[in-house]
């Protein structure tokens, strides 16, 4: 175990969960199912561990010599410590979990609720422009149909001016 927390510690102090879970399967296949099964646990038992026993692990460490010959002695004894450990943690954990989890569930639907009133706010208020783009849009097009309408109305004019101009010219032709 003393070589499974220098081997975690050695990866500038981040935890790696896959490095355990193969360390702890190859080293102490009796203990794999429960590491296996509890995940999530891990991460926070393997800190918890780190700070509070603290003298324990660098007691740990500076025995890593001695490691070889009482190896098993060690994994047997500290395996206790660590179900034991792990038990009483674990039910804590599923307890905060449970009953933080619940509220945070509740604030969530709150926060998504006024998500869906922020957004239902904006649609009302981008309809709203969309409904006075539109008029706008019809309100100019009206103006452009208008203007359309005075050119042709002029060009008509000017053709009439234009043909009753020429007439007259050809009357004075004649006149003359």
């Amino acid at each position: 175990f003393a070589e499974l927390e220098r081997q975690l510690h050695s990866h500038d102090g981040s935890i790696h969960g896959d490095d355990l879970l193969r360390h702890a399967t190859m080293s102490r296949p009796q203990e794999s199912p429960s590491l296996v099964t509890n995940p999530p646990s891990l991460p926070d038992h393997h800190h918890h561990h780190h700070t509070h026993h603290q003298e324990y692990h660098d007691h740990h460490r500076s025995r890593h010599d001695h490691h070889e010959q009482s190896d098993h002695h060690h994994r047997s004894r500290h395996s206790k410590h660590h179900h034991h450990h792990h038990s009483s943690t674990q039910s804590i954990d599923e307890h905060t979990i449970v009953s933080s989890g619940a509220g945070t569930l509740e604030s969530r639907f709150a926060v998504v609720e006024q998500r869906l009133e922020t957004v239902e706010l904006e649609l009302r208020e981008s309809d709203e422009l969309l409904k006075a783009d539109r008029d706008r849009t019809h309100g100019a097009e009206q103006l452009l149909k208008d203007r359309d309408d005075l050119v042709a109305h002029a060009k008509d004019m000017w053709m009439k001016e234009n043909s009753h101009a020429s007439k007259l010219a050809d009357t004075l032709a004649k006149l003359e």
